[in-house]
C-alpha cells in the first residue's frame, strides 16, 4: 500500500479531467508516428493514458503496480 492509497479515490473523484482540446493536441503530436509510446509514471490517477486510449487504440495500459 502506498502513502497516498487512503486518499486516492477522493483525489480521482475531485480532480478535474483533461480538456478534449488537450487530448486532441497530444494525439496530433503522434499522428504519423508508427509506434507511439506514452510513459505516464506516477503522475496522478492515470487520467492521461485513460483519455488517450479511446483515440489511440494502439496504446496499451498497464495498471499501477504491474511488473
Amino acid at each position: 500500500m502506498s502513502l497516498f492509497h487512503a486518499t486516492a479515490d477522493a483525489y480521482s473523484r475531485h480532480r478535474p479531467g483533461l480538456p478534449d482540446e488537450a487530448v486532441h493536441l497530444l494525439v496530433g503530436t503522434v499522428r504519423g508516428v508508427r509506434c507511439p509510446a506514452l510513459l505516464d509514471l506516477g503522475t496522478g490517477t492515470g487520467q492521461m493514458p485513460a483519455a488517450l486510449l479511446p483515440v489511440l487504440p494502439q496504446l496499451t495500459r498497464r495498471p499501477g503496480g504491474a511488473r
